[in-house]
């Protein structure tokens, strides 16, 4: 298509952008914000953006995966595939955004599952990318569940439940980045000292026990002084 009859977010020639949507509830959602919330939700939604033959995803910081990588660590199957156009950015200049965006909006610590979430960085990478942003009944789902009877007494339980779903589902660049964890030391063992320093001591305590053996023989043979005092008292 010449430029005049493309449609916005799509340029004739660069590299395909596709949202991948997945559904967190595994097909649960429908029952359960109805039973919950009392209203209807078809999907809970993670998203991540399909690009240069990655995907890009929010979840424990900004993470970079080969296409496929997310269902084959994760177990969830991609619900729906949304091609959002064509961009003509090389991926390097992309990639520095979402260094960018990653350390300024997009850590591990920034994530809110009502607020600031994969959704919310999915837009924003196709904002970047192509001047459009991803279709807005999914950026507004958090705004039902607040509005709905029951989302602003469930609200600490969805956030709390929220951080470590969200963190658990990245294995890309941002948990390759994390600081490797110490290894534990390995057990000691138990300290044995020299054998001059044990003949030494088995020495000491013998000689200890024979004093206190003479003691005690020497104050059997001799009587007490009270009862030599009284011995001296009686006689005549």
């Amino acid at each position: 298509l010449p430029p005049s009859l493309c449609p916005r977010g799509l340029s004739p020639a660069g590299e395909p952008v596709v949202l991948y949507v997945y559904d967190l509830s595994g097909g649960a959602a429908r029952g359960m914000a109805q039973a919950l919330l009392g209203i209807d939700v078809e999907i809970i939604p993670h998203t991540g953006v399909g690009v240069f033959g990655r995907e890009y995803y929010f979840s424990g910081g900004v993470q970079r995966e080969p296409l496929g990588a997310f269902t084959a660590h994760s177990g969830l199957p991609v619900h729906q595939t949304l091609e959002l156009g064509r961009t003509s950015l090389p991926r390097e200049v992309f990639d520095e955004y979402c260094d960018e965006v990653g350390a300024a909006r997009f850590s591990a610590d920034a994530y809110s599952l009502l607020e600031n979430n994969c959704n919310h960085f999915s837009n924003e990478c196709a904002q970047f990318l192509l001047g459009v942003g991803i279709p807005q009944h999914i950026l507004d789902l958090p705004r039902a569940v607040l509005a709905s009877p029951m989302g602003q007494m469930l609200r600490p339980l969805l956030e709390a439940m929220g951080r470590p779903l969200n963190a658990s589902l990245g294995h890309g660049d941002a948990a390759a980045a994390a600081p490797p964890t110490q290894p534990s030391p390995l057990p000691q063992p138990p300290y044995t000292p020299p054998a001059g320093v044990l003949a030494a001591v088995r020495a000491e305590e013998e000689a200890a026990a024979a004093a206190r053996s003479a003691a005690r023989s020497a104050g059997k043979a001799r009587p007490p002084r009270a009862a030599e005092a009284r011995a001296r008292a009686t006689r005549p």
